[in-house]
């Protein structure tokens, strides 16, 4: 959903600046004022020639859009999902086939996770969102760890456990497990995600005196 919302308003945000810029109007603007009043002022749709007319109402369309969208991101996500599937349904597909492709960067689709599965429901893997828990709770829910037992566990708070949540009357338990080669390919999106990351060259004095401490080993032996 965060996708689907962040593409969204950059689009919509994308096409106000155009218009913005083309009617030599600053495009900070609508950071001190509200874009209805922007619509109003520069863009009447009352005035000018037929083209002027039909730009205006193109500008007015786009502020009623964003608007709209700025209303409904702040709710829940069933309403957010309903919103894209009313107006952005094409975006929903384009998403999905991406991610069966693997060619959104930090996401990693599987169709399944248990074979139990009478029909295919569809789970993202989030590979930015790395967390780790302490091994004694992951041993616990290797065999099933409820909530009291997990508060136990945790010593009060003393215990690092911000990655698991266990509400009342819930278990965490393994429900699957992913086979080969899907959990070879999952790891290898995950190593090239990282393996981008750059490091510092290397220290120079430190590797000009491993080549002297080697030379000299050298001539010693």
């Amino acid at each position: 959903m965060e996708i689907l919302m962040e593409a969204e308003l950059s689009e919509q945000e994308g096409n106000i600046r155009k218009m913005l810029r083309d009617a030599s109007i600053p495009e900070s603007m609508p950071k001190s004022v509200p874009l209805t009043t922007i619509a109003s002022t520069h863009f009447p749709l009352d005035a000018g020639t037929r083209k002027e007319k039909d730009k205006s109402k193109r500008f007015h369309d786009l502020v009623d859009a964003y608007c709209d969208f700025q209303g409904v991101q702040n709710g829940c996500s069933d309403d957010v999902y309903a919103w894209f599937a009313r107006h952005r349904s094409r975006k929903i597909t384009d998403l999905i086939r991406r991610l069966s492709k693997h060619a959104v960067a930090g996401h990693y689709l599987l169709e399944y996770i248990s074979e139990d599965e009478e029909m295919a429901s569809g789970y993202v893997c989030l590979l930015r969102e790395v967390s780790t828990i302490p091994r004694v709770i992951a041993e616990k829910i290797s065999v099933g760890l409820d909530a009291q037992t997990h508060s136990d566990l945790s010593g009060g708070g003393c215990i690092n456990v911000s990655a698991l949540e266990i509400d009342h009357g819930d278990m965490a338990m393994p429900v699957s497990e992913i086979a080969s080669p899907a959990i070879e390919h999952i790891l290898q999106a995950f190593s090239l995600l990282y393996g981008r990351i750059g490091i510092a060259d290397p220290h120079m004095p430190t590797i000009e005196l491993l080549e002297r401490a080697c030379l000299e080993a050298s001539d010693g032996a």
